[in-house]
C-alpha cells in the first residue's frame, strides 16, 4: 500500500535528483525519461539509507548530494550514459602505469618492445611521453593553455 508519506518522500527525492543533475555541467537532463528518473531516485534513496545505517547525520560531510554526484560520476566512468562530454572539454590526462608491488610509476618506456606494448594498450600515454621528451616546456604550456581556455568557456555558459 502506498502512503502519502511515501509519495511525498519519493517526490522530494526526485526533486533532489533534478537539482543535483542541474548543477552538473554535463548532465543529460533533457534525455532523462521517467524510468531513468525513477532509477536515479531509487539510487539517491539508497545513498540516504546507507548514511542512515552508518549513523551519519544529514549535515555530516560529505553531504548526501555530494556523495550522489560522486556516484553519478563513477557510473559515467563505467560507461553509463548520464553525463556527456562536451567538445570543448579538455581531454583528461592519461594515468601513469604503476608497479603493482611498490605503487611507483613505471616512467617512460625503455626500448622498442615496451613502446610497442604501450602503443597497443595506451597510445595517449605514449604520445604524452613522446611530446614531453621532444619539447617538455611547449607541451606543458599547451596543456595549461587548453585548460585555461576550457575554464574560460565554462564561465561564459
Amino acid at each position: 500500500m502506498i502512503t502519502t508519506d511515501g509519495v511525498n518522500r519519493r517526490a522530494n527525492l526526485t526533486r533532489i535528483v533534478r537539482e543535483v543533475l542541474s548543477k552538473m555541467p554535463t548532465a543529460r537532463t533533457y534525455a532523462l525519461g521517467t524510468d531513468a528518473e525513477r532509477t536515479l531516485t531509487a539510487l539517491l534513496a539508497a545513498v540516504f539509507e546507507r548514511r542512515k545505517i552508518q549513523g551519519r547525520a544529514a549535515t555530516d560531510e560529505p553531504i548526501a548530494q555530494k556523495e550522489f554526484i560522486e556516484f553519478i560520476t563513477a557510473l559515467h566512468r563505467a560507461g553509463i550514459n548520464i553525463l556527456q562530454a562536451r567538445p570543448t572539454d579538455p581531454k583528461p590526462l592519461p594515468a601513469l602505469w604503476t608497479n603493482p608491488l611498490t605503487g611507483q610509476s613505471l616512467g617512460a618506456p625503455k626500448g622498442l618492445a615496451e613502446r610497442s606494448l604501450l602503443q597497443q594498450r595506451d597510445p595517449d600515454l605514449l604520445q604524452w611521453f613522446d611530446r614531453l621528451e621532444k619539447s617538455p616546456y611547449q607541451t606543458v604550456a599547451e596543456y595549461r593553455e587548453r585548460g585555461s581556455v576550457g575554464c574560460a568557456l565554462q564561465s561564459l555558459e
